[in-house]
């Protein structure tokens, strides 16, 4: 089997890359419910039309993930991630040239979420072959970071910058700086060599899986669907996003509806990606070394951000929205660091591309969903209430899915520890929750390449 060589120094420059991307691609995304509240005034859109386009932008960006994948499949990580960088650019420099605020559903939604989506399949991918056990967590959560921080940073700097030179100048502006850092940070984006154990037995099956790989190299995409434990963490995960985006996207409308000037709701923003970073930051020291696991970590957050959703049912001052908002910005930035992680410990390394696909594409059918359960509602009744329960709803739901993961894969363990006690499987075998599939898989498909 394939063992790969790890160059921590270069691992930890990917890292950094990462974090540099994250910061000004994701950044603006994170931002984008400052830029609602302005495209909103100037087009006078309604909050459902707005929110469509910062769904489908999210959308895109999950999913096109089936594409990056079949090109970074075919080509490198690398190139996938430079066509992101150009496919970025290009769509918010066309953004500020719209006249129409639909235009900005093939400009900024279409256009800018697809080479969003070439940087965040490939880029998260290429990591966990660097860190694939120890400091995945803490590497995600360091990368996903940017993100928080771009938010944390652009919301103000664009508040600035809005009334002197306009969102169009600023976009184009914006463009020219994605394109420049975008191409430095691609240049270290390679994969780590990989070689084989010596084992004559292990070179036997290694060359009866290459055979298998070549004839079904994307099939494992589809071979992953077939178990229980990627429907119960997949759902886990969109109901989550849909929690998550909605907050993302509607803050500041959210907090305008309480009477409170649009000044300190766009404080809100900045507060929201304060606490991400400290929700990320907890991930990056803590990510690796939780009591719980990682599913059951985020079944406990999924909690936590149900009980900040319900903090806005009572009184509505701006003292308790803003621990609410505190709150909701931790769980936000907790999820987003830790789902890639519970990723590798549900499904293992060797199904890690698998997996980082699908969560992407999950969390694009929520925030596709976000404008029509969140944004109509508001349309109709002029109050985010029916939102906000909604919001409370998903949470609890994603914390459901999440557990039941857990118990799930507890379950698998034990039946597969009770098969291994009953063979004569070597005890001393390192195998991890999320490969017991894959390996029972692989067994069976050698077997059948042998006869």
């Amino acid at each position: 089997m394939a063992r790969i060589r790890v160059n921590n120094k270069k691992g930890w420059l990917i890292v950094m890359s990462i974090f540099v991307l994250n910061f000004f691609i994701f950044g603006v995304i994170h931002a984008f419910s400052f830029v609602f509240v302005n495209l909103q005034r100037e087009f006078n859109a309604t909050a459902t039309t707005l929110g469509l386009i910062g769904s489908v932008t999210s959308a895109a960006v999950s999913f096109m993930t089936p594409i990056s994948c079949l090109l970074y499949e075919l080509t490198s990580h690398r190139i996938v991630s430079i066509i992101g960088v150009f496919l970025c650019s290009i769509g918010i420099l066309s953004s500020s040239f719209v006249n129409d605020v639909r235009l900005l559903m093939l400009t900024f939604s279409f256009i800018y979420g697809t080479g969003a989506n070439f940087l965040y399949n490939p880029l998260f991918n290429l990591v966990s072959y660097y860190f694939p056990e120890k400091q995945s967590a803490r590497v995600t959560s360091l990368g996903s970071a940017g993100a928080s921080l771009g938010s944390l940073t652009l919301t103000p700097l664009m508040s600035m910058l809005f009334p002197l030179c306009g969102w169009r100048v600023l976009f184009q502006c914006y463009s020219g700086v994605i394109f420049v850092i975008g191409l430095v940070c691609c240049k270290p984006l390679s994969s780590p060599p990989q070689t084989h154990l010596k084992s004559p037995k292990n070179e036997r099956r290694a060359s009866n899986n290459d055979n298998i790989n070549k004839r079904n190299k994307y099939m494992k995409y589809i071979h992953i669907l077939k178990t229980w434990e990627h429907w119960l963490f997949h759902f886990g995960v969109a109901f989550g996003a849909s929690a998550v985006f909605f907050n993302l996207f509607f803050v500041v409308s959210v907090v305008e509806s309480f009477d409170i000037s649009s000044e300190k709701a766009s404080t809100q923003v900045v507060i929201l990606s304060a606490a991400q970073i400290l929700g990320r930051g907890f991930c990056v020291l803590f990510g690796d070394k939780l009591p719980v696991s990682r599913p059951m970590a985020l079944a406990i957050n999924g909690l936590i951000g149900a009980a900040s959703s319900v903090l806005l049912f009572f009184n509505g001052s701006y003292a308790q929205i803003s621990i609410s908002t505190s709150v909701t910005g931790f769980a936000i930035g907790f999820y987003f660091s830790l789902i890639y992680a519970a990723g590798i410990e549900v499904f293992g390394l060797e199904r890690n591309s698998e997996s980082v696909a699908y969560t992407i594409i999950s969390i694009g059918f929520s925030t596709l969903s976000i404008p029509f359960l969140y944004g109509t509602s508001y349309d109709n009744t002029g109050s985010y209430s029916i939102s906000i329960l909604t919001s409370t709803i998903v949470w609890i739901l994603s914390s459901v899915f999440f557990t039941f993961t857990t118990i799930y894969l507890k379950r698998l363990s034990c039946r597969f520890q009770s098969l291994n006690n009953t063979s004569s499987i070597d005890h001393k075998t390192n195998v991890t929750i999320g490969n017991i599939g894959l390996r029972l898989e692989n067994e069976a498909e050698v077997g059948e390449e042998l006869l």
